[in-house]
């Protein structure tokens, strides 16, 4: 299954690229007219859409999209006028496909909303039934034409009411509650018994202003000349999918009935039923006839995955439902086969001899594109909303996917790696509510007593939809991956979406002109915008500013305000990127739209993460207020880290105000709005309110980086400040395999490990091998090899402990919690491990160290970090970092003086 998937993925995306780079013109057209080239984008729009690698086909695809907004709907939404069937498309195929392959971008959304407003507002009415439909068959931005050949609703309205589905799937209530108006008044027109029709029964056409079944003019009601586009059955699921799109939204049983009801006659025949032409049109015995033909394995499909019901199964599901129900592989395998089979032949059937665009569809596309995402139907359907489980951030299309379920609360997939590399892999959920789940990995090794190696559960935080959950993958192996939920997070029914778009920023002299835009359902209060610039030391704060706040989508309006960084323009050549709320106070729908970087010579480009950036991963684990680490470059180690533990060491007194402490609050400030934009960013809450503790909230910002783990510790006071020095432990742990079973889900970093090395390789040997170093009087110098504890105070311990002991040191020769030896003063707070061969390095720094201490049997590494000298109702942020990358020690001493050289203690060395 891997192997096939991986080369129908490969394949597809070879065809679009030579599309969009052989034969897409400037204004984006592919040589089929415009009509014809959007229907392309309903098969095209899944390869596409499954992982952000290769974006050829996404950039060919926008740039189609937003030529079809400028030449065909000329900015207004809708063409000027048409038949619903053709002039719907050019809008419905192209736009709403653009909300997932550029998911929060507010210029997709917004144009979605314009067209939702004209259809709303023009085309759409009440009828005299008391329910909103459509108006005509023929309309546009000219006009509605009212003739009695043209009124009335039909089944290709759906097509047009995709705007309403993809703006609800987004989160919007105006643009549900239209889809809901309207799905109502088909579900009561389907359910109605009017004359020989039966309740189930859906009418082709529902007559304006009428709202009945029966033509103007008094025609017969299945006369075919009275209907725009006949009567021809087979096709009313199309009504059938926006039912079940308003089921989705609103978990109303009423509009399932139609549906449950067209299955209950159909099934009374067997197979297509004949009509009987002596009998009359209308004749129950030719409508049961009629809907013989209705039943479609995407509607029966819909029912099950909505309902989990398996009552009209019957009529068959999809591949994709039917895997997720018995996980048959094989089977799928077989329908997988001749759709990868068809990709390897014909390329020229498939490139440069297409000259009609609207009957060019991918082989295999809904077969490649479920596997990978989970969904049960195909993306672009007319009204049915997308049942996608999710998507991918990968660095390459050598991986496959294969889903076996997917649901609100848990998800299971096989993900196939096919480099000889570990591959970084973002994991974005489209279907799990927000929550915190249990992530359990395991690499499938055979059919054995044991199938799969799982690797210790580890727990991860889901708030927005979209969002990466980041793991690594093993090269050559077949991985499981399933998250559970374990406790479901309430959030607000409606929430704000800050945004920003990349033609927002506009330089005009001196000032930075930018439009701020809220695509979300509820008023965003006052937030920060910001304008930082890049420099060889990081990212800069030029320019702040407080923004009121924007009002909610309203009337399927645009919500937008504009703000200016006044003498903030960046010099030429300098990178720069804006961003609003910078601190992510603001719940939000969305939360990865909230910022665009310029490059140097102008261009924006969104400040989406790099695939390739930070090797190490963190995980929050079962046990409480531990975090375990991996490492892509390093396979088979853990290291794990606990935030909060033993008792505060305290001396001196308390300040009474921020200038006595010497605390600068904007600099908290700073350093929270860098990170916490930061790429696999993880954020840790620790409420410290025990006995022994003063009352306090301490925030981890955790952000890996090339060479390891970048901290951030913001502690707050609340009525009591902290004294002078109050001393916490951090603890770094380094556990092996020979470890004790309980502390192996934290860390497992066997190539680290002192007590692995003890106990088997030096079991014998009297004298042991220090793996632990620190820096002493310039030059690497080990702690001792001990089973008690040891270590050593920096130039800072050496100031607090000569304080508490009068300047005799000697009269203190245990340190810390847990009493270690104290060895002679080290330079500064660096404490770090090295692997027996010496060429990989796993070490911790904290700014404000005042201890540093190696701790066995638990294989830690500790550093005691002075967070004190606080006045009550303070906050201070204080720095650190862990480094774990592959080089000697000299490297690591490197790598801390170029990060370290703008702090005291770097400015020391």
């Amino acid at each position: 299954w891997a192997r096939l998937l991986q080369e129908g993925l490969a394949r597809s995306h070879a065809i679009l690229n030579w599309w969009f780079t052989h034969r897409q013109a400037a204004d984006g057209q592919l040589g089929g007219g415009w009509g014809d080239d959007v229907e392309l984008l309903r098969s095209w729009g899944m390869p596409a859409s499954i992982t952000s690698a290769r974006q050829i086909p996404v950039e060919g695809i926008r740039k189609l999209a937003d030529g079809v907004w400028e030449h065909v709907l000329h900015g207004n939404g809708y063409p000027e006028d048409g038949d619903v069937e053709h002039a719907a498309e050019p809008a419905a195929d192209s736009q709403p496909l653009m909300m997932l392959l550029r998911y929060g971008e507010p210029e997709y959304v917004e144009r979605n909303l314009k067209t939702a407003k004209f259809l709303r507002d023009v085309a759409m009415g009440v009828n005299e039934r008391g329910f909103l439909q459509f108006k005509s068959c023929y309309f546009g931005t000219d006009g509605v034409n009212l003739h009695p050949s043209a009124v009335g609703q039909n089944i290709y309205h759906s097509r047009a009411m995709r705007h309403f589905v993809w703006l609800a799937w987004y989160g919007l209530p105006e643009a549900r509650e239209v889809l809901l108006a309207w799905a109502d008044g088909l579900r009561e027109i389907a359910m109605a018994e009017i004359g020989p029709k039966p309740a189930g029964y859906m009418p082709f056409t529902m007559f304006w202003p009428s709202g009945n079944i029966y033509p103007p003019e008094n025609r017969f009601w299945l006369d075919e000349r009275a209907h725009a586009y006949g009567v021809s059955p087979g096709k009313l699921w199309k009504y059938h999918f926006p039912l079940c799109s308003a089921y989705y939204f609103s978990r109303g049983r009423q509009f399932l009935e139609p549906i449950d009801r067209m299955m209950d006659l159909a099934s009374m025949s067997a197979g297509t039923a004949p009509y009987d032409e002596s009998l009359p049109r209308d004749h129950i015995k030719n409508l049961l006839s009629d809907l013989s033909r209705e039943t479609s394995v995407d509607v029966s499909t819909m029912c099950r995955w909505l309902t989990g019901s398996s009552m009209h199964d019957g009529f068959g599901l999809s591949a994709s439902m039917c895997l997720q129900v018995d996980r048959d592989i094989n089977r799928f395998v077989r329908t997988l086969e001749p759709a990868i089979s068809n990709l390897r032949i014909n390329w020229a059937a498939k490139t440069s001899e297409v000259l009609q665009t609207d009957r060019f569809d991918l082989p295999g596309d809904v077969a490649i594109f479920s596997a990978y995402t989970g969904a049960v139907t195909a993306l672009i359907e007319d009204g049915l909303i997308p049942t996608i489980a999710v998507t991918w951030d990968t660095p390459d299309l050598n991986f496959a996917a294969l889903v076996l379920h997917a649901s609100p609360d848990r998800m299971r997939v096989l993900l196939h790696n096919f480099n000889n590399d570990a591959m970084p892999v973002g994991l974005k959920p489209w279907q799990l509510v927000p929550g915190e789940y249990l992530l359990n990995r395991g690499v499938q090794q055979g059919n054995g007593p044991r199938p799969i190696a799982w690797e210790p559960p580890v727990m991860v935080t889901h708030v927005c939809r979209g969002t990466p959950i980041h793991l690594d993958i093993p090269p050559g192996s077949t991985s499981v991956i399933e998250l559970r939920l374990q406790k479901e997070l309430s959030r607000p029914a409606l929430l704000p979406d800050l945004a920003l778009d990349r033609k927002d920023v506009a330089i005009t002299g001196n000032d930075v002109h930018v439009t701020v835009h809220n695509i979300g359902s509820a008023q965003a209060n006052e937030f920060s915008l910001i304008l930082e610039t890049e420099s060889d030391a990081g990212w800069t704060a030029v320019s702040q500013t407080r923004v009121s706040g924007i009002p909610a989508v309203k009337d399927l309006e645009p919500a937008t305000t504009h703000a200016v960084l006044t003498g903030a323009a960046p010099k030429p050549g300098v990178r720069f990127r804006v961003a609003v709320d910078p601190e992510n106070l603001v719940d939000e729908l969305y939360e990865l739209n909230n910022q665009v970087a310029l490059s140097a010579q102008g261009a924006p480009s969104t400040g989406e993460q790099s695939m390739h950036a930070a090797p190490t991963t963190l995980y929050v684990t079962e046990n409480d207020g531990f975090v375990t680490c991996v490492n892509r470059l390093h396979p088979g180690n853990r290291f794990g880290y606990r935030f909060h533990e033993h008792m505060p060491l305290i001396h001196g007194p308390i300040p009474k105000d921020l200038q006595a402490a010497g605390i600068d609050p904007v600099e908290a400030t700073r350093l929270v709005q860098d990170f916490a934009r930061r790429p696999k960013m993880l954020k840790y809450k620790v409420h410290v309110d025990k006995k022994e503790w003063v009352p306090q909230e301490w925030t981890f910002y955790v952000a890996p980086v090339e060479d390891g783990v970048e901290l951030l510790l913001v502690v707050e006071t609340k009525d009591q400040g902290l004294n002078e020095y109050y001393g916490i432990q951090q603890c770094f742990r380094l556990s092996g395999s020979t470890n004790e079973l309980w502390r192996r889900p934290i860390a497992d970093a066997p190539a680290f490990s002192e007590y692995d090395l003890w106990n088997v390789d030096e079991k014998d040997k009297p004298d042991k091998t220090s793996l632990t170093y620190v820096v002493r009087k310039g030059v690497w110098a080990t702690l001792p090899a001990m089973l008690g504890a040891v270590g050593a105070r920096t130039p800072l311990g050496v100031q607090v402990d000569g304080l508490l002991t009068g300047g005799k040191l000697e009269t203190m020769p245990l340190i810390g919690p847990y009493k270690a030896r104290a060895e002679a003063p080290i330079d500064c707070g660096l404490i770090t491990r090295r692997n027996r061969e010496g060429n990989w390095v796993c070490g911790i720094f904290w700014d404000r160290t005042s201890h540093v201490t190696n701790h066995h049997p638990a294989d830690c590494l500790h550093s005691i970090v002075n967070i004190g000298g606080m006045p009550p109702h303070a906050k201070r942020a204080v720095r650190g970092k862990i480094y774990w990358f592959q080089g000697d020690l000299q490297d690591l001493l490197d790598h801390w003086r170029r990060d370290w050289k703008h702090s005291s203690e770097g400015a020391r060395k």
